[in-house]
């Protein structure tokens, strides 16, 4: 028997309708659909994933695959995540226990102090933003690969000083997800070019 863990954040009609449901209620489901990370593309590289605010949801399979089979990647393997404040950070019990392990390093920071309180004892947040940890990152660009995934403002800054740090296009996979709405290539809402986001990605090179 597998386990299905979803993330789902309330913001209208029908996450209301799932968020009054109780255990025990059926819920139909469809998918997956597109190209996901490819996993095989990573094994035996060092591995830098790099998350901003809620786009550590579609990154966290990803994480859990690299903790859970450290031993397939061939050098370390990194979690950079920014948000803007400790609020809008997930998992962060999870996270909290990756960061205490020898496995992988997990490297938070957010643009505004921590308020008191917010975040769990012993978990390890600075101040600044994903581009100030990229920076303090020791790279080898040659046997480094990247997965980002976060609001779209951010990935031409993610991108730009990769390419700065002389990264390979084709070693940068970025996560598209926020233009799908069918998920089967029908709408053209998330339409760039020539290619469907939901078909052809959601998970690109640059």
């Amino acid at each position: 028997q597998r386990e299905l863990n979803l993330t789902i954040r309330r913001v209208g009609r029908v996450t209301n309708a799932l968020f009054d449901l109780s255990p025990g209620d059926l819920v139909g489901l469809r998918g997956p659909y597109g190209r996901g990370f490819p996993f095989d593309n990573l094994h035996g590289q060092s591995l830098v994933m790099m998350a901003g605010g809620l786009g550590m949801a579609p990154l966290r399979s990803l994480l859990q695959y690299a903790y859970r089979h450290r031993e397939r990647f061939g050098g370390e393997v990194h979690l950079l995540y920014g948000a803007r404040n400790a609020r809008q950070f997930l998992y962060l019990d999870e996270l909290r226990e990756y960061q205490q392990s020898d496995r992988l390093e997990v490297h938070l920071a957010c643009d505004q102090p921590p308020e008191e309180g917010s975040l769990p004892a012993g978990l390890d947040l600075r101040q600044g933003n994903l581009l100030h940890l990229l920076d303090e990152l020791p790279l080898d660009a040659a046997t480094t690969r990247f997965a980002v995934c976060g609001p779209p403002v951010m990935y031409g800054y993610i991108t730009s000083r990769l390419r700065e740090l002389q990264v390979p296009p084709e070693h940068i996979y970025v996560s598209l997800e926020r233009r799908m709405e069918c998920a089967i290539g029908k709408c053209g809402h998330c339409a760039i070019g020539y290619r469907y986001t939901c078909t052809d990605g959601p998970v690109f090179s640059v």
